[in-house]
């Protein structure tokens, strides 16, 4: 196959997805001007594109505490389409108090236009492969698309693939899994069922839901945008029809579903235990069993559960979801007991606020809560050192791979955070070409002043 040497760039970002979207448009923003996404898929938007809530916005008691890039995306998609919308979330089993609701097709378009407007230079279809390197220090890119293999020079990349696919390639220490027997969080296949009676679902099934809080114009939208529900009533049942694995506890299960539409669920309920999302016979067999699940929960939800007499399985996600893989060695390694008891650091350049939401591959009820305590109590600081791979110069990290434990990374993997790191990371960058220096040697208080100019939130 041939190799086509591009133009060199000032900037390589690696992941189109919330993170990666937000530290290109930042990186743009900051100075640099040769920015350069590439994403493996045909669209942009990540995980979340599967069909999810953006969780992370808000901290335990409600506060708002990602502001910045992602706060423009959320205002741009309200005010452009009604098509996001913040709700509050309450009931018997509620484990967080707001969140924001999207339209998905919205969301891509609108990460598009960001990126567009910034005049960043985007490669889709395109896959990354190998890392230029010169001793500990990074020269860019070798990509992969129809069109042959890309040699990309660049002074800086971020690593947004979630997986820490680049820093892992160029040789950086990481972790994978909990310490105590190296598992990770479930994966996940979202799907997605039409003509559904959301209220009736709500009424029977549901012990927590979300309801808007935003002024909606448009008639056309769900009484509940988010719904947490039982299936303790029909655990017999699924337990003879062999849908989830057979340590399942399903009196304990919940049920997860969100949606943006009338008559529309999407679910967050398929369960792959203890398979790695780095792993490519994982991910298939991953596949195969969420794929043999949708089947059997849709057809059982149809013939058994109220509100889904006249219901029809619609799609399936674009693929599997990743919870957890790659947590890239930083500088720094955000820990459980940070989280928890709400640090701030010198160096903040992001806070998180989501809870420790850990989908255990060995619990009987999928979830686990570590004894201390699973919720912040208040927003806690993420230091910019958890972006920059030990031992590497000229990369950093954004999203979910960054530095942090098991149960830290279970609070900051979520999309509102991930776009608070990607935008710090891209701002570094930029801030970095403009100094000619490497991001490790950048002053952080520049990068703060520059974060805060950007209506980021860094401390509290």
């Amino acid at each position: 196959m041939s190799s086509i040497l591009e133009e060199r760039c000032d900037v390589i970002v690696v992941g189109g997805g919330p993170s990666g979207v937000m530290a290109a448009v930042a990186a743009k923003k900051s100075g640099a001007e040769e920015v350069l996404l590439i994403e493996r898929y045909g669209f942009l938007g990540g995980e979340l594109a599967s069909g999810l809530l953006i969780h992370g916005f808000f901290d335990g008691e409600g506060n708002q505490v990602v502001y910045g890039l992602a706060d423009e995306l959320i205002n741009n998609l309200k005010n452009k389409y009604e098509a996001a919308v913040k709700i509050r979330i309450s009931g018997k089993e509620a484990n967080m108090l707001a969140a924001i609701a999207v339209d998905l097709e919205y969301y891509k378009l609108e990460l598009l236009e960001m990126l567009l407007n910034s005049s960043v230079k985007l490669m889709l279809h395109t896959t990354f492969l190998d890392v230029l390197k010169k001793r500990n220090s990074l020269q860019g890119i070798v990509a992969l698309s129809k069109s042959g293999k890309h040699v990309i020079p660049a002074d800086i990349i971020i690593d947004c693939t979630g997986d820490g696919d680049v820093s892992a390639t160029a040789g950086a220490k990481y972790q994978i899994g909990r310490d105590r027997d190296k598992l990770t969080q479930n994966l996940t296949l979202i799907f997605t069922m039409q003509n559904v009676n959301i209220e009736e679902v709500v009424q029977r099934m549901g012990v927590a839901y979300g309801k808007p809080v935003d002024e909606i114009s448009k008639a056309s939208r769900p009484p509940y945008f988010w719904c947490k529900g039982t299936l303790a009533p029909w655990a017999e049942k699924l337990k003879e029809e062999n849908i989830f694995p057979q340590n399942a506890n399903i009196e304990k299960m919940g049920l997860t579903m969100n949606t943006f539409h009338p008559n529309t669920l999407n679910f967050n309920a398929t369960i792959a235990p203890a398979l790695y999302g780095t792993d490519v016979y994982d991910l298939t067999k991953a596949e195969i069993q969420c794929r043999k699940q949708v089947k059997k929960y849709s057809s059982f939800l149809i013939e058994n559960v109220l509100g889904f007499k006249d219901a029809y399985l619609e799609k399936t996600a674009f693929k599997i979801g990743v919870r957890e893989t790659r947590r890239i060695t930083g500088d720094y390694t955000l820990s459980y007991d940070d989280c928890i008891k709400s640090r701030s650091f010198s160096d903040n350049i992001a806070l998180g606020g989501f809870f420790i939401d850990i989908h255990d591959p060995k619990s009987e009820e999928w979830l686990y809560k570590p004894k201390e305590g699973a919720y912040p109590k208040q927003a806690y600081g993420i230091p910019y050192r958890c972006l920059l791979p030990e031992g590497l110069e000229n990369i950093m990290v954004a999203g979910r791979c960054i530095s942090a434990e098991h149960e830290a990374l279970a609070s900051a993997r979520v999309v509102a955070t991930s776009m608070a790191t990607g935008h710090a990371a891209g701002t570094a960058a930029g801030l970095a070409i403009c100094d000619n220096c490497s991001p490790r040697k950048l002053r952080v208080e520049k990068l703060k002043e520059q974060l805060e100019e950007q209506n980021a939130m860094v401390s509290y």
